[in-house]
């Protein structure tokens, strides 16, 4: 296979292409009112870290706060206003756009997560993408973190309260535990990813993170949807270890990534989180150097074709060092879907 093959065809592929009959079939039941066989079909793969918005205008403003409370918020008759009905129970987390709070739903006597949007952040159309898109999963809660309620608190920020999963993400798993869960669970995650695209979702941060393991249960469940995509083009920010070279190619030439192309990056980001728990110490060390130091030097040259060149040659690295049963998952993930005839 020549160098280009891999990523220069995925210019080609348009929407229709991807979602071709003789691809990956997808099989899940829906059980809700009644147990219904859907069968959809699909392809897929990718990775990468993102959060990017556009600051609402000040006209806009209004708009935007009637969309959260009125079109989202689920409570409105509630007893019990939402400024005051949340009692913070625990500090889980902080990142660029606010924190993350395990709360007491005081209306409903249950545990919830809260997320606090900085002031800025609450005026972020990424916010509202957010909200719309927990909102949309709210039918999969059993598959993903979802929307149960929104609102702005009596400072202005917004405010977002998701179902609360008790557990752990993948990142702070020991090597042996993580291995024995992808090895248990890859099928399923694999499963929550095509049933998200068959959504018209596209996450684009999926890595060890944003990767919940249930206690009770031992499920897995992706969230955070902060760089989630619903449109037909997309924009995100990247992990450079998890993320498609084909889609860090299109940010750095600053065109908007295809929805089905972003499909391409969801399964890319599973295969590598793969690669990297199946592959031994020193060589998985060598791998995150070596896409570190490629990635740099794009950055600096942007020299596409040997930044393809060279990625090339890391994922053939890992296919050849991995061990043989763990080789062809990491293949079909990562690579076969990127051989695709058109």
């Amino acid at each position: 296979m020549n160098n280009t093959t891999l990523f220069a065809i995925l210019e080609e592929i348009t929407f229709d292409q991807y979602f071709k009959p003789d691809m990956v079939r997808l099989r899940y039941k829906k059980q809700q009112n009644t147990n219904m066989d859907v069968e959809q079909d699909m392809d897929v793969e990718q990775d990468m870290d993102v959060e990017q918005g556009m600051d609402v205008e000040q006209d806009n403003n209004t708009k935007t706060l009637s969309f959260y409370q009125s079109d989202i918020s689920m409570n409105e008759d509630d007893d019990i206003p939402n400024e005051y009905r949340y009692d913070f129970i625990e500090f889980l987390g902080k990142g660029t756009y606010g924190e993350v709070y395990k709360a007491l739903d005081k209306q409903l006597n249950d545990i919830v997560v809260v997320k606090k949007l900085t002031y800025k952040a609450s005026r972020l159309l990424s916010s509202r993408n957010e909200i719309e898109i927990l909102n949309t999963i709210r039918q999969e809660c059993e598959r993903y973190i979802c929307l149960l309620n929104s609102f702005f608190d009596l400072d202005g920020r917004l405010n977002i309260v998701m179902n609360y999963i008790e557990g752990t993400d993948l990142s702070n798993l020991s090597k042996d535990h993580l291995r024995y869960v992808l090895s248990e669970k890859l099928e399923q995650l694999y499963d929550d990813v095509l049933v998200l695209h068959s959504m018209g979702i596209c996450h684009g941060d999926l890595k060890f993170n944003n990767i919940m393991l249930e206690k009770n249960t031992n499920r897995l469940h992706i969230i955070d949807y902060g760089g989630a995509c619903q449109e037909q083009l997309c924009k995100i920010a990247f992990t450079p270890l998890f993320t498609h070279p084909y889609v860090v190619y299109l940010i750095r030439e600053g065109i908007p990534i295809p929805k089905h192309i972003c499909f391409i990056h969801d399964m890319y980001s599973i295969g590598m989180m793969y690669a990297y728990t199946f592959l031994n110490e020193n060589d998985m060390d060598d791998v995150k150097k070596s896409i570190y130091t490629i990635f740099k030097e794009y950055t600096y040259t942007n020299d596409s074709e040997t930044y393809f060149n060279d990625m090339n040659t890391i994922l053939f690295t890992i296919e050849n060092v991995l061990n043989e049963e763990y080789r062809n998952i990491f293949k079909y993930l990562v690579i076969n879907d990127l051989k695709v005839k058109i």
